[in-house]
């Protein structure tokens, strides 16, 4: 949408010129790509977060289990 937007832009304003429409697409695909890699890396470090804090809960319940005095 952004693209479509700086395009229409570019055509009423009469500042339409081939370099800055490859100049938006590239910083638009750049945009995309920078999204996609903070998403990947959030989504992995809240998995092993969630991962780590389950191991831990499951470790501690065990842990007591195994020092109960009867």
């Amino acid at each position: 949408m952004v693209f479509l937007g700086l395009l229409l832009e570019r055509a009423l304003t009469g500042g339409f010129t081939h370099s800055l429409l490859i100049r938006d697409i590239a910083d638009d695909n750049r945009q995309q790509f920078n999204t996609r890699i903070l998403n990947t890396l959030s989504l992995a470090f809240a998995s092993i977060s969630v991962v780590s804090t389950l191991f831990t809960l499951y470790w501690f319940v065990r842990m007591r289990r195994g020092f109960r005095h009867e």
